[in-house]
């Protein structure tokens, strides 16, 4: 059945007044709906009133909840900007569109939402963040560069910036190079073009296609408008239980700025749904509010994005389309990944998902049709390992998330597996442990299929980085040389035989018992005990920088998992005379227990940790210096210990372990 344009709509001749009520259920099914897509920038799915998070101050997407779909369970298929939003355009995975890292171009030629729209006879329009034209010198000098025509991807109306975050001071083009910049916060300003754009296409001859882009709630945390800043500056704060102590005050602080920016996109989002009730459109607008990936905040140690846990990749998705869905609300746990957003909004816009499409169109699930297609898993990636995957020594990953679990691997193998029913915060990684067996198999066998249905051989990430030519980019910081270049070595190797994990480093035969070398960053070598300790014990060993300039540090490393944050490093900065104890990889003195160290840089020390597992604390003691320090809250027992370095290469003896 052909599809009734606005214009045809209203002139059908019915009586003045009467005409929406007469109109057939048949023919209002035929008149093409609008689609407003709403995204913010580092929005984690969980800091919403509606999905239960005490701190934030959102009663307009509350009641776009209570009134639409929340779908619960969406993925960023690579939790950062770039790749997400090359995803969502073109409904491809990374590897196929290739923006697979920050600030490079997505191909002018790529079929994507705009073109979709308009080809079907929609006015099409942008405002906001862009972050898919590129920077070719490989830094960040294309982020406020005005973007031709041939480069916004089939979007008439244009009011768009590549990339900032400069929220009160936000420059941005329309259709020409002239300069222009928003008034006051830029979310706020974007919002009213918003509306104006609804208003001027309410009576037009063709349904709208608008998509809104906002910058915040993404950092800086401290810059939303002062009414907002101020519902938080003296509100208590109450942090997720996966936020370690040593993550409390800088989470604590951040926090306090993020939800100042959602309380202040939301009080944007309820002027949006004003706005089509207004002009009578609510009820044949599709509105979509979703973010493109969110932040870690403190929760497991971490900060920021790129990273498999719930906080960076998590999504909130709303979805409101009165007419097609009532205004009910209904919670959707369908796992969905970004691909799938495009096709998906295609069927319910009622237009033919193009070949070039990778996702899949799971509006027949959500209408509720029983053959509809479902989804065992969202499939959600990190092919190339840069920006905060360096800062915490993650490696590349693929992953996927069901209605239940979350299961990750690397190139190594199973890495990560949490039962999201029995563990909503994450913090029991069942990879190997018993009474897991099945279902680590089970989610095993999922995503190698879907990685299969893929293509996608998971090749190192030197090799996408070469095929796709992207060594220069500022944002893989020299980690990945051109072909012919240099290589760094490859590390991860152990002599001696004594560790059962050896990951980022080279570890040799040395005369005080082994060398530990970490040239690059964080470099870890564990031994397995071969029985888990849960109650106390002390370790103790000798150690010494042996790098031949700029000694730096070394640590013994206490693990209760392998590769992930289950891990406190305990030693000195020895080039910044410190004790320094942190969790996870070495990134630094950031949420780090600091104190002062005597010991001469060059000197061998002798350390001796005293560790109460099941009271989550440590003290350690280095040629009488002492510091005290807390475990982290999913150290649920010592199972590895080893050594650690982080770029430079030091000296250990054996690793003594009494049990108590």
């Amino acid at each position: 059945m052909a599809t009734l344009r606005r214009r045809e709509f209203l002139g059908m001749g019915l009586g003045a007044g009467a005409s929406l009520l007469a109109l057939s259920g048949e023919a209002e099914a035929t008149v093409a709906p609008n689609l407003l897509f709403v995204f913010a920038d580092q929005w984690r799915g969980q800091a919403t009133g509606y999905a239960g998070d005490p701190n934030a101050v959102t009663p307009n997407l509350d009641r776009m909840a209570s009134t639409g779909l929340n779908l619960t369970n969406v993925v960023s298929v690579c939790p950062v900007c770039s790749p997400y939003r090359g995803s969502l355009m073109t409904g491809q995975y990374p590897l196929t569109h290739g923006v697979f890292i920050n600030d490079v171009p997505l191909a002018t030629d790529a079929n994507c939402v705009g073109d979709i729209y308009r080809q079907a006879g929609y006015a099409t329009g942008y405002i906001g963040k862009w972050h898919l034209n590129g920077s070719p010198k490989g830094d960040y000098g294309g982020r406020a560069a005005f973007i031709p025509e041939d480069r916004r991807q089939g979007f008439e109306f244009w009011r768009v910036l590549e990339c900032t975050h400069n929220y009160n001071r936000s420059l941005y083009y329309g259709e020409t190079p002239e300069k222009r910049y928003w008034e006051g916060y830029d979310a706020s300003a974007q919002t009213r073009m918003a509306e104006d754009y609804i208003r001027q296409h309410a009576h037009g001859d063709r349904p709208f296609c608008l998509f809104l882009s906002w910058g915040p709630p993404h950092n800086p945390y401290e810059t939303a408008p002062d009414k907002f800043r101020e519902m938080f500056a003296d509100r208590e704060i109450k942090l997720r239980p996966n936020v370690p102590a040593t993550s409390t005050a800088s989470a604590t602080r951040d926090l306090r700025g993020y939800y100042a920016h959602i309380a202040a996109l939301d009080d944007c989002m309820g002027q949006l749904l004003q706005t089509l009730r207004e002009t009578g459109l609510e009820r044949n607008t599709i509105v979509v509010f979703t973010s493109d990936h969110g932040d870690m905040l403190g929760s497991q140690g971490f900060t920021r994005k790129l990273l498999p846990w719930d906080e960076s990749a998590v999504v909130p998705f709303l979805l409101r389309y009165p007419r097609q869905f009532g205004e009910t609300g209904r919670v959707v746990d369908l796992p969905i990944s970004t691909p799938d957003i495009l096709p998906t909004l295609l069927g319910l816009s009622g237009i033919p998902v193009p070949a070039s499409v990778e996702g899949t169109d799971f509006s027949g699930a959500l209408r509720g049709t029983p053959s509809a297609t479902d989804n065992d898993g969202a499939l959600f990636e990190l092919p190339v390992p840069y920006h905060t995957a360096f800062t915490y020594g993650i490696g590349a990953y693929r992953g996927i998330r069901t209605r239940r679990y979350t299961y990750v691997e690397t190139r190594e193998g199973p890495w990560l597996l949490y039962d999201n029913r029995e563990d909503p915060y994450q913090t029991k990684n069942l990879v190997g442990t018993p009474g897991s067996e099945q279902i680590q198999a089970n989610l095993v066998q999922i995503l190698h299929r879907k990685l299969a249905e893929r293509h996608d051989q998971f090749l190192p990430p030197q090799q996408y980085v070469d095929q796709w030519k992207y060594n220069h980019m500022g944002e893989l910081h020299g980690r990945y040389p051109a072909p012919g270049e240099p290589r760094p070595p490859e590390l991860g190797t152990d002599e001696t035989g004594w560790f059962a994990v050896v990951k980022g480093c080279i570890v040799k035969k040395h005369e005080l018992g082994c060398s530990v070398e970490a040239p690059d960053g964080s470099g870890v070598a564990l031994q397995k005990l071969p029985k888990p300790i849960t109650g106390k014990a002390t370790i103790t060993a000798r150690y010494q920088s042996i790098a031949k300039d700029n000694p730096r540090n070394a640590f013994l490393v206490l693990a209760s998992g392998p590769i992930d944050r289950r891990q406190t490093w305990c030693g000195s900065f020895a080039g910044i005379h410190k004790l320094s104890t942190f969790q996870g990889p070495c990134k630094g003195t950031q949420d780090a227990a600091n104190a002062p160290s005597r010991t001469d840089p060059t000197a061998e020390f002798t350390v001796e940790i005293e560790v109460d597992v099941k009271a989550r604390t440590a003290r350690m003691k280095a040629n009488g210096d002492v510091l005290e320090l807390n475990l982290p809250e999913n150290f649920d027992a010592l199972r590895l210990v080893g050594c650690g370095v982080f770029r430079t290469i030091s000296a250990f003896s054996e690793i003594q372990i009494t049990a108590q």
